[in-house]
């Protein structure tokens, strides 16, 4: 676990229990139950499942849940706590005494949890262990799994340089230089990669894993309904048809997404011939993503800390009337594009979980996905 890493968790989850003060609420539920409370009561539990649907943990990143996941802290934080305090509400529904008994329980463990966090913050701080978050730029984290074939140096060399391609293509597509990517952080005792890139990198990245998200559900589906309509009796002669109608939905969607990301994120100053090529290139990277999705590895954007100018907040007069108003526009525009990119990701969280191999078959052959990744 990369201390860095741990301590930016920690300060997180320590920043939004001050802001929402779940185990006070929780408390405060408590006592509504033993007095019987019912409007206060129905009152307390929508405050709480605000607070949770709302919480910044839900659109955490995966390695930042999986350091949540190894301190033992998941079922304290967003989703994950809202689903424990309606499960001890809804299995003991007829059981006032258990309720409480449980709720206590788990507040309990949560403070305990809370307060152990808080005094390694205190630790941290007098070590001097940095907080690990960018200023400006997006962190690309590549997270690999641990098998053999990423074990090996040789393995793990092919893959960091695909990577490298990728992002590559992806800044001279944006009218940034092809320069070589830069490792920022590696996550000790785990094959987790982080480098960091200008938002419009993160957005060509973000719209291409969004694309490839609803295309891995789209052929799921398909190869659900044949499943039905082969349990029906279907003959097995039209298995062919069914693959050769995968593959073209996939190829369709493919050119799709290289076509919009060369329309919606293209410098207008790059010359034709290189904007073919790179096309071609593009296709590779995005064929790379999709193998990606079925191998396991995930892909994640974590966007720089934005922080409110204090302009906004100043009384407006002749002379910053101007300023205000583009700080304020900047800021809203950079919180929209961090929103954009979340959004684009929230299904990948359930896809890299689900470990099947939806585009296997479908993507080219590793030669033709070298070449035009090149």
């Amino acid at each position: 676990m990369e201390s860095s890493k741990l301590h930016n968790l920690i300060y997180d989850i320590i920043k939004e229990e001050t802001e929402i003060k779940l185990n006070e609420k929780i408390n405060d539920l408590i006592v509504q139950i033993q007095q019987n409370q019912a409007q206060q009561i129905e009152l307390t539990i929508r405050e709480i499942k605000e607070s949770l649907l709302f919480s910044f943990f839900n659109s955490y990143s995966v390695s930042n849940l999986k350091v949540l996941q190894e301190i033992n802290g998941t079922d304290f934080i967003g989703e994950n706590a809202l689903r424990r305090i309606k499960t001890i509400l809804e299995l003991n529904s007829y059981n006032t005494s258990k309720i409480i008994s449980e709720l206590q329980e788990y507040v309990k463990s949560r403070s305990e949890f809370i307060e152990t966090l808080t005094q390694i913050k205190v630790g941290f701080e007098k070590l001097e262990i940095p907080l690990h978050f960018t200023d400006e730029d997006y962190e690309l984290g590549l997270l690999l799994p641990s098998n053999t074939e990423f074990n090996s140096i040789k393995g793990l060399n092919k893959e960091l340089a695909k990577w490298d391609k990728s992002i590559k293509a992806y800044r001279e597509l944006v009218g940034l230089g092809a320069e070589d990517t830069k490792i920022t952080l590696v996550n000790n005792g785990s094959l987790e990669f982080f480098t960091e890139n200008p938002e419009q990198v993160a957005l060509c990245i973000s719209f291409t894993l969004e694309r490839l998200f609803i295309l891995y559900k789209n052929i799921l589906e398909i190869r659900l309904a044949w499943k039905k309509l082969k349990d029906t009796g279907l003959p097995k002669t039209q298995e062919k048809a069914i693959k050769t109608h995968e593959k073209e939905v996939y190829e369709k969607e493919v050119d799709l997404i290289v076509s919009d990301l060369i329309k919606k994120f293209a410098d207008k100053k790059i010359e034709e011939g290189r904007l073919n090529e790179l096309k071609i290139s593009i296709k590779g990277h995005t064929n790379y993503f999709a193998k990606c999705i079925d191998d396991g590895l995930v892909i994640e954007i974590t966007p720089p800390e934005v922080r409110e100018p204090e302009i906004i907040n100043e009384a407006e007069t002749e002379e910053n009337k101007k300023e205000k108003a583009k700080a304020k526009s900047d800021f809203e525009a950079k919180i929209e594009t961090v929103k954009t990119i979340r959004d684009g990701l929230k299904a990948g969280k359930e896809i890299f979980s689900l470990g099947k191999e939806v585009f296997k078959m479908l993507t080219l052959g590793e030669d033709e996905e070298e070449k035009f990744g090149g």
